[in-house]
């Protein structure tokens, strides 16, 4: 379990390489783990009917330069992360030119993410051909 938010930062740092700087560094991520909040943030969630997620997001400013934060956030119900359960993992992409795209994965432990990770660098090093 990460409670630390690192494997989540890593991830992070895997896609915002290849989408906008290959020498972002570790450090670059701003990281914060579910372990930073207590029972009481759990239970104001819960009675606001919101579920807390720890969220990874990469963002490029006006200015160019590109923020990295892992963060536990207390999602809304109309969030596409909100029903994710135990071992699930979502990505949200939001797009100027497609709008919102949203996937989710039940494959969990140690050797899905080992085949994900070399599917992503090798997609990274070779795209398909389309």
């Amino acid at each position: 379990m990460d409670l630390d938010g690192w494997d989540a930062a890593y991830k992070l740092l895997i896609v915002a390489r290849a989408i906008w700087d290959p020498t972002l560094l570790l450090e670059a991520v701003d990281t914060t783990g579910v372990g930073a909040i207590g029972k009481k943030e759990f239970d104001a969630a819960r009675s606001r009917r919101r579920r807390i997620r720890l969220i990874a997001t990469g963002a490029r400013t006006e200015e160019g330069t590109i923020e990295l934060k892992t963060q536990p956030e207390a999602l809304e119900p109309e969030d596409p992360l909100y029903e994710l359960g135990p071992g699930e993992k979502g990505c949200v992409f939001e797009t100027d030119v497609m709008g919102t795209i949203s996937v989710k994965s039940s494959k969990g432990g140690p050797l899905a993410t080992a085949a994900c990770v070399i599917k992503d660098i090798l997609n990274i090093a070779a795209p398909p051909a389309l």
